[in-house]
């Protein structure tokens, strides 16, 4: 949660990131990529890829939710 970031010690925060910045990287670039793909699908108007997306994404949250 971002949020949590907003509001607490920005040194703390950047050492964190720092620390583990392999994975951080990873996951900004997995996050990128699928924003770039809604992006894509939304600037095309791809009704069906945006379904599938938002069902992509509902399967993954359901399977986090657990």
């Amino acid at each position: 949660d971002l949020t949590r970031v907003a509001w607490l010690n920005p040194e703390m925060w950047a050492q964190l990131f720092l620390d583990n910045d392999e994975n951080l990287l990873k996951e900004i670039d997995v996050l990128m990529n699928n924003l770039a793909e809604n992006r894509e699908a939304l600037a095309v108007r791809n009704k069906t890829e945006l379904i599938r997306l938002l069902e992509d994404g509902k399967k993954i949250k359901e399977e986090v939710d657990g």
